[in-house]
């Protein structure tokens, strides 16, 4: 005989002792695919920390870490959140937010206008976009509320987007911190180059 369970909810089942399981939130809670943690995010807009120094109060960025590696990026702080720590895991262990356009078109019905920067909590044109293609739709879900949205970026991958970015009149930010390559490799060593980037 088959007994209803009424009035419980999957969150209610504990089927894993959590407290009780060391590794970090991000390995229990994401799926891990060709080396990314796929993560589905509650949210997308997220509120810009006064210190980022940009024009833009809120954000969105469909991958949280870095493959560029850049020593003084200021969005290693998140992967602690995470259970991370803000050095080597920020650099190799990329969330990716898949359901990022699905959530995005959600929180754009109700949003005021505002420009949005895209790409701050890690690059959204780094070697996790070839493989999960996010950019476009982000950018369709944008211009179809007529949201303006900036995209800071170090990659030429996102050339791959240009025609959608100038339909959008979106505008593209290539940081060059370093035109010397010793100190560019030094500080930003996942990075395309400075010649690149002048190229870009």
């Amino acid at each position: 005989m088959r007994v209803p369970l009424v009035g419980v909810g999957w969150d209610a089942l504990a089927l894993v002792d959590e407290a009780a399981d060391e590794r970090p939130l991000i390995e229990r809670r994401a799926v891990v695919r060709d080396g990314f943690y796929e993560l589905q995010a509650r949210t997308m807009i997220e509120r810009v920390p006064p210190t980022a120094g940009i024009a833009q109060q809120w954000a969105l960025s469909p991958y949280r870490g870095c493959a560029h590696a850049c020593r003084g990026c200021g969005a290693r702080a998140g992967h602690g959140r995470l259970g991370l720590d803000a050095g080597r895991d920020f650099d190799t262990r990329i969330v990716v937010k898949p359901n990022a356009v699905d959530r995005l078109r959600a929180e754009l019905v109700r949003w005021d206008g505002q420009e949005l920067a895209v790409g701050l909590s890690g690059d959204c044109y780094q070697a996790a976009e070839e493989t999960y293609r996010l950019m476009p739709g982000v950018i369709g879900a944008l211009s179809q509320a007529a949201v303006p949205f900036t995209v800071y970026t170090k990659s030429a991958l996102v050339l791959r987007d240009a025609a959608l970015l100038a339909e959008a009149g979106a505008r593209v930010a290539v940081s060059i911190a370093f035109v010397d390559e010793r100190i560019r490799r030094a500080v930003e060593p996942g990075a395309p180059s400075s010649q690149a980037r002048l190229e870009l």
